[in-house]
């Protein structure tokens, strides 16, 4: 049998592959495959160790250009939109946008910042 990440040689049964840890009885036993390039893959598993494509739980969506990012991710690599911590947030009246802490006007619509509401509420 061959390691999905590696392609090594494994022993049939074994747990993991001898050349690069690979938990191959996890990936087998898990059912679970990448839907690009079929590598069975661990259950948990953010990132294929076949192809390297990352699977949607391992990424997220910018409010600003709706590219997918890695979810880990604090500022977008196609626009520069800076994803502020949560504990942080506000976000502008006017357009909904999520602003700097301190902000005073928004960098979106220029709407000035007089309370921090979610975009739910903001009219």
């Amino acid at each position: 049998m061959l390691c999905p990440s590696c392609h090594a040689n494994v022993k049939p049964g074994a747990v993991r592959c001898p050349a690069c840890g690979y938990g191959v009885r996890a990936a087998l036993d898990s059912g679970v495959h990448c839907p690009k390039c079929k590598t069975p893959v661990e259950k948990d598993a953010k990132e294929c160790p076949g192809c390297g494509g990352l699977f949607k739980a391992a990424l997220k969506k910018c409010p600003d250009c709706a590219e997918e990012i890695r979810a880990e991710a604090r500022k977008c690599r196609f626009c520069g939109y800076i994803f502020i911590a949560a504990v942080d947030q506000r976000f502008c009246n006017h357009c909904g946008r999520v602003v700097m802490a301190d902000a005073n006007y928004c960098n979106g619509c220029g709407g000035e910042i007089i309370r921090a509401v979610k975009p739910e509420t903001a009219s």
